[in-house]
């Protein structure tokens, strides 16, 4: 039912799966009608987002055995999609209210130089000018020409280091597969400063290990927790490109969040679906 998928998808579907499993007191989806099952996620006390992810995995399953779901696709459509709408739009404005300005994580990101917490100012200076998601920041520090090559094809993320500019190439992200390598020259000089004291006379480090070649990071989560604690009142990365996505757009700056768009490898559309807070 579920061919075609990443692994990590499939692995969600099944968490998924198995707790309608347990909401239906089955071991079967195929056994129950399509209105017992509708009426039983009527019932649960979850997001709208969480009965779509029900839905997904009912209608793969129902279809895949030749069950009629055009009750289910009607449901999830119309009703379904209006409470997603609405959940999405309160969601939104709680957001808008309680996320802190684009000036506040720029102060914030200046402050980190300031304190001489390089990693952490190298972590929120990428956030707020290229957008980036947490594996993204999984990069290699290095001194090596060679790693910004054609000839390389290596999948990982580095910041290739020369003293008058660095270059950020990520081989390694989500949607490498669509937007293929990225690369950006970077001539900040004070980035430049902070990414040059922290290789020192090494020829390689790794970034979320604070250069400790010793180390290695072996899990997703554990980026993602580096990342998130690095970041303003630990907002983690989601939060601030929704900021920088409301900044640019309240200053009419749509050039800007194309750039982003591109930056991070996020559709135009994706973007003010998912990371738009502002409703008008």
């Amino acid at each position: 039912s579920f061919d075609g998928l990443s692994e990590n998808s499939k692995k969600n579907y099944l968490v998924f799966y198995k707790r309608l499993l347990k909401i239906l007191g089955t071991d079967s989806v195929i056994e129950h009608s399509n209105k017992y099952i509708l009426d039983k996620l009527k019932e649960l006390e979850i997001s709208p987002h969480s009965i779509n992810s029900f839905l997904t995995v009912i209608i793969r399953i129902k279809r895949n055995a030749g069950v009629n779901i055009d009750d289910i696709l009607s449901y999830r459509q119309g009703i379904l999609f209006s409470k997603i709408e609405n959940y999405k739009k309160e969601k939104n404005e709680q957001l808008n209210n309680i996320l802190p300005s684009y000036d506040k994580i720029e102060q914030y990101t200046k402050q980190l130089l300031n304190d001489n917490n390089l990693i952490d100012y190298i972590i929120n200076y990428l956030l707020i000018n290229y957008g980036v998601r947490n594996a993204d920041l999984n990069l290699t520090i290095t001194n090596d020409k060679s790693v910004i090559l054609k000839k390389n094809i290596e999948k990982k993320n580095y910041l290739y280091y020369t003293k008058r500019y660095i270059i950020y190439q990520r081989n390694d992200y989500k949607t490498v597969s669509t937007y293929g390598k990225l690369s950006y020259k970077i001539i900040n000089l004070s980035f430049i400063n902070a990414v040059s004291i922290l290789l020192g006379s090494k020829n390689n480090c790794e970034l979320l290990l604070n250069c400790d070649v010793d180390n290695k990071i072996t899990q997703v989560s554990q980026v993602g927790n580096k990342v998130q604690k690095a970041t303003y009142d630990e907002l983690g990365e989601t939060k601030y490109f929704k900021i920088l996505i409301r900044h640019h757009k309240e200053n009419g700056d749509i050039e800007k969040i194309r750039f982003l768009s591109q930056s991070r490898g996020t559709d135009l559309t994706t973007i003010f679906n998912y990371y738009d807070i502002k409703s008008t």
